[in-house]
């Protein structure tokens, strides 16, 4: 009895609801127009729409509506279709009577197509569709890290957490609200470190860990129990790559940000390899992997709070810019590029359902098509971001990498004023300002993307920046009186003493002609201080040594030197010569911090 009370009483009190909270706030948004619109109709509320008011309504609404992008004056046909679909289906479930007749379904048909020749409706794709692949990614990943290092950043917490955003997307091929926290969702759909294992296979080092990512709440299957998909990702070998290796960017931020129990990669790697199974223990499983920036007087990352996809579409933006990217992207540009990629690594990739499983277990073709061959076969346990790697390629419609940055020029305060007038907005207002000035430097950058494209942008390569000290020690310009320092103050500590011995005997002399000779003979050697105790040069010799180095110390000297040595001159240019002669032999650059090893790169 009680049963029969609860079911009459929710039967009564059901409203519309849809499965996702965006579906469902778009529909009564719409049904709130409707309603609205109705009334300037004199139409008695409660009463039921009629295919006439369904038509008028489309007419009207195609003409009041604007478009979320500044630059695009008027609505898409494809966004009409789309809300007038959600919206019948609310009046379906809302009025028991309402129905839509074949008539005025190819009215409603007949008028779309009358808008979009008048020009009231747009149809087709406003923006450019574009594909980011792994090869744009590495470069714009590389900058972003390398800007970083040379600018500085106001938190490397807040840019790492941002660039593994980033990678992720790219390297699972997902949407940006995947494994951030879509807008009006509450509970935990987004990625997790749970939703992670990071474990060895097949060594105990760096390069052969291993990523195990389940993607719980994708798009249409965030409240749907065990219907994730699972992608595998091997840590890249190449030291080029580290910008773009989720494992390694992975360690490093739950390192910096507490997610295990470990202060450093070799602890990490200790406490893992004593596991039987070989597997990072996460101190947080339910923590976001990826946080909000949080902003007010300094910007921090809220570690607990999940970011919302706006944040990955605002690094987009921000990256392209820092890489001098002639064209926007955002993160559907990713996973356009993941599935242009992948099209080109079809021999590679296994692991999918085909056709081929599908007849060994027996599917008919309408089975296969149903994804029922997918759920039995599972996903893929290939990396394919590895294979994306090694056969990356520059596609069509990635944008260039331009020689000059795109620099903001801050509007004046007129300028401001002036934009607020032109829109109809407050002067006064503190939010209209700020919308204002975005709006400014959103058309400059406009401005310079077109120009570029046009051949006139200017030509003049940009200022080198400086590195910092702490970071890099580099040649740099020096003035004369730190010149004239750096010959009074001369780091002789290196320099063996018996070298500024006065009053130099000829038989030292020769005894230092021997060793000369003997470290001739070879390679490397190890100086032996029993065979010459007193051995030491000439005040000629001793000068010009000093002046050697002084040139190498950095000082620029224009002039040519020479140090005899038994009879025989060894000239030096030391503008040239000696530079070439130092290139030659040059080590890899260590204070590259992000093309080393992965160890190092941690």
């Amino acid at each position: 009895m009680g049963n029969r009370v609860a079911s009459k009483k929710r039967l009564r009190n059901q409203e519309w609801t849809a499965a996702a909270p965006g579906t469902q706030d778009a529909g009564q948004r719409w049904l709130n127009r409707l309603h609205a619109f109705l009334k300037t109709l004199s139409v008695k509320e409660g009463e039921c729409p009629t295919g006439e008011h369904i038509y008028r309504f489309i007419d009207s609404m195609s003409k009041i509506i604007t478009s979320k992008y500044r630059d695009k004056p008027r609505p898409s046909l494809s966004t009409i279709k789309t809300s007038m679909k959600t919206l019948v289906t609310v009046l379906v479930c809302t009025y028991e009577d309402f129905k839509m007749s074949a008539y005025w379904v190819a009215k409603c048909e007949s008028l779309l197509n009358t808008l979009v020749k008048e020009g009231i409706l747009v149809k087709g794709i406003w923006s450019k569709r574009r594909r980011v692949g792994f090869y744009t990614t590495l470069i714009l990943c590389d900058a972003f890290l390398q800007t970083g290092l040379e600018e500085g950043c106001a938190s490397w917490d807040i840019r790492l957490s941002k660039l593994l955003s980033v990678v992720l997307i790219a390297a699972c091929a997902c949407r940006s609200g995947d494994i951030t926290h879509s807008s009006l969702y509450t509970e935990m759909e987004y990625l997790t470190f749970g939703d992670i294992t990071l474990s060895f296979k097949d060594g105990d080092q760096l390069k052969d860990l291993h990523l195990d990512i389940t993607l719980r709440a994708e798009k249409g299957a965030k409240q749907t129990l065990n219907e994730d998909r699972e992608v595998s990702i091997a840590a890249l070998q190449d030291p080029k790559h580290n910008s773009v290796c989720p494992v390694k960017l992975l360690v490093i931020h739950a390192l910096r940000t507490g997610a295990v129990d470990a202060r450093s990669w070799e602890e990490l790697r200790t406490q893992t390899l004593r596991r039987s199974n070989k597997t990072v223990k996460w101190q947080t499983p339910k923590r976001p992997v990826v946080s909000a920036v949080q902003t007010y007087s300094i910007s921090f990352l809220d570690l607990e709070k999940p970011a919302r996809p706006t944040q990955v579409w605002q690094t987009c933006l921000t990256m392209g810019r820092k890489a001098k990217l002639d064209v926007k992207f955002s993160p559907y540009d990713l996973r356009r590029g993941s599935a242009r990629d992948i099209a080109h690594l079809l021999k590679d990739v296994r692991g999918f359902a085909t056709h081929a499983v599908a007849g060994a277990l027996g599917h008919s073709g309408p089975t296969f098509q149903k994804g029922v061959t997918s759920m039995y076969a599972g996903d893929s346990e290939v990396s394919i971001w590895s294979l994306r790697a090694a056969h990356a390629f520059p596609g069509r419609n990635e944008g260039m990498v331009t020689q000059n940055p795109f620099v903001p020029k801050q509007p004046t305060r007129d300028e401001v004023q002036d934009y607020c007038e032109e829109n109809g907005w407050a002067v006064d207002d503190v939010v209209a300002a700020k919308r204002a000035k975005r709006h400014l430097i959103e058309d400059q950058e406009e401005a310079w993307r077109v120009g570029h494209h046009s051949g006139e942008a200017a030509t003049e390569p940009p200022l080198k920046k400086k590195f910092h000290a702490m970071d890099y020690h580099v040649l740099r310009e020096r003035s004369a009186s730190k010149v004239n320092q750096g010959f009074e103050a001369q780091d002789l500590t290196n320099i063996d003493p018996r070298l500024f011995i006065e009053g130099a005997s000829e038989r030292e002399m020769s005894g230092l002609e021997s060793a000369v000779e003997k470290s001739r003979s070879s390679d490397i050697e190890i100086y032996d201080e029993s065979d010459n105790e007193e051995a030491v040069l000439s005040d000629e010799n001793l000068t010009r040594a000093s002046e050697i180095l002084s040139a190498m110390s950095g000082v620029a000297l224009d002039r040519e030197f020479s140090v005899t040595v038994d009879k025989e001159d060894l000239q030096i240019d030391l503008t040239k010569d000696l530079l070439e002669a130092l290139e030659d032999d040059l080590a890899p650059d260590e204070h590259d911090h992000i093309h080393t090893s992965g160890e190092i790169f941690v």
